[in-house]
């Protein structure tokens, strides 16, 4: 979530606000019934983004995963390049670091993070062990 937020709640008892600077992750597996009602920030805004990533053939029928971090739980790695690579889901190597976020076992092996550039910066990312990748870049 970029401003605002959202209330989720589902049939397996999960409920959680997830507020600006929060990541959610479901996967819907075999199923599962949801709502998702808009926070809305102070200046009576939402903005966020809703990722969608098909599940492998192999993982279609399991179990629904429900996971969701605040931003304080989210690590962020930086270079001295004036980079900053906030880690959303996954296993992340950057600048001779490497750390994971909170929310695991996304589909496909995949991860998410919001990679943040100041005025002229560089970043490098080696990319090539991942099967499905999203970078926000802003």
């Amino acid at each position: 979530m970029i401003e605002g937020g959202f209330t989720h709640q589902d049939q397996l008892g999960n409920k959680a606000t997830i507020k600006e600077g929060g990541v959610q992750w479901m996967s819907t597996g075999s199923g599962v019934m949801h709502s998702e009602m808009p926070v809305l920030s102070e200046n009576k805004n939402i903005h966020g983004f809703q990722i969608w990533l098909n599940l492998p053939a192999a993982d279609k029928m399991r179990p629904a995963i429900y996971q969701d971090a605040n931003h304080q739980d989210l690590p962020v790695l930086n270079n001295d390049q004036g980079a900053s690579l906030k880690l959303l889901a996954g296993e992340w190597s950057f600048a001779q670091q490497t750390a994971s976020s909170p929310l695991q076992q996304l589909a496909g092996d995949g991860a998410i993070a919001d990679l943040t550039l100041k005025a002229n910066a560089t970043a490098e990312l080696d990319l090539s062990h991942f099967t499905q990748v999203l970078i926000l870049i802003h």
